[in-house]
């Protein structure tokens, strides 16, 4: 797809609605640089390109199982209002040192008086983040289809430095699908198999091929 058919697609999907008009150029330009010539659909997002462009944003899973919720949901939520919701109240609860037995925090994230418990881990430590991460954009996915607001947030560009957050329509996680770019920058979505099982079964694949070829020699 050369550039005027992107231009136009991506036009067509609304992808640009939150840029700011006069950072559209800027925005509009380095997204399809870097589609044409890295075959990535990413955007700088450091110094001047932070968050310009509304749609996708930095994120560390890490950072996130480590009390980020809130600072993660302040990075979202001019384009979240945007959108259209109304945010009437946020905060964190995080606690690490609870006492309790089983060495959960008391980890909770309040949007509108509705409260997503994060603190509840799985019985395995090694997918906590995974854990987390699914349980999050899974809260806010149903805040936003609660308000009728049409996007949601898909996970992305997991071969880029980091894994991206995307707020995306379905349309534009499908689009940006068809692109068939990298093979790791696949948008999809918050589920705990994609998240979770997804990541465990390439392991355990990569394990075991280790494993073959080293009995092969």
């Amino acid at each position: 797809m050369d550039r005027p058919d992107l231009i136009s697609r991506l036009d067509h999907l609304d992808f640009f609605k939150y840029v700011d008009a006069q950072d559209f150029d800027l925005v509009r330009s380095s997204l399809l640089d870097n589609i044409i010539e890295k075959k990535m659909f990413v955007i700088p997002s450091g110094g001047n390109f932070q968050n310009l462009d509304g749609r996708l944003f930095s994120f560390d899973m890490e950072s996130l199982t480590e009390a980020g919720a809130l600072s993660l949901f302040n990075s979202l939520a001019a384009t979240l209002e945007k959108a259209g919701l109304k945010i009437s109240g946020v905060e964190q609860i995080f606690d690490d040192n609870t006492g309790s037995s089983s060495g959960r925090p008391d980890y909770r994230f309040i949007l509108n008086e509705r409260t997503c418990n994060l603190g509840k881990v799985p019985l395995f430590p090694l997918f906590v983040r995974g854990f987390v991460t699914a349980k999050y954009l899974r809260f806010l996915n149903r805040v936003l289809r609660t308000n009728k607001i049409k996007e949601r947030f898909y996970l992305m560009n997991d071969s880029a430095s980091d894994t991206a957050l995307g707020f995306l329509t379905p349309a534009q996680a499908r689009f940006i699908n068809s692109l068939m770019l990298n093979p790791n920058d696949k948008v999809y979505k918050p589920t705990f198999r994609n998240i979770i099982i997804r990541p465990a079964m390439q392991v355990i694949g990569v394990i075991i091929k280790v494993i073959f070829s080293k009995k092969a020699t």
